[in-house]
């Protein structure tokens, strides 16, 4: 009997001995995913230049807003496009091709602006990490980020 007693006390010195310990940083959360905001409305960010900013396999791109002028905001069926898993310039291709449809039929002086300089984004929704976020923020000038869409409405 003593020596099992002995043997569990031993296997359990062991056990205590050989536990590794994680230390985990909890105030560096730069690699860690989530859903940002991208406020682009003080910048220039079209479909002709979006794929250069946003063609990363880091960045999960999960809605657009575009620049809809105020004067027939109210005549069109949408104002964001939400992006599916078909890629991101087949998406960009998508929405311009639906946009500038209904732009056609309402102003066709701004249907060949678009044409010609691409369809203004106000506003992007990504699935990143903090890092993909300041290097998009350093390359674009008046770039504004927010963790959620009520935050970036009232701005």
């Amino acid at each position: 009997m003593k020596k099992i007693i002995i043997l569990l006390v031993l296997l359990c010195v062991i056990f205590i001995i050989n536990k590794k310990e994680t230390i985990i940083s909890v105030f560096n959360n730069d690699d860690q995913y989530e859903i940002y905001y991208l406020d682009f409305r003080d910048s220039n960010l079209t479909t002709n230049n979006f794929l250069d900013y946003f063609d990363n396999i880091n960045i999960d791109v999960l809605k657009i807003e575009p620049y809809i002028n105020p004067l027939y905001k109210d005549k069109f069926s949408f104002d964001e496009y939400l992006f599916n898993y078909s890629g991101k310039s087949n998406n960009i291709k998508k929405f311009k091709t639906k946009y500038l449809e209904e732009l056609k039929q309402i102003n066709y002086k701004d249907y060949t602006s678009c044409i010609i300089n691409g369809i203004k984004i106000n506003m992007v929704k990504v699935f990143t990490t903090k890092e993909e976020i300041k290097a998009i923020t350093k390359s674009i000038e008046n770039v504004k980020y927010v963790f959620n869409y009520t935050d970036y409405t009232s701005l």
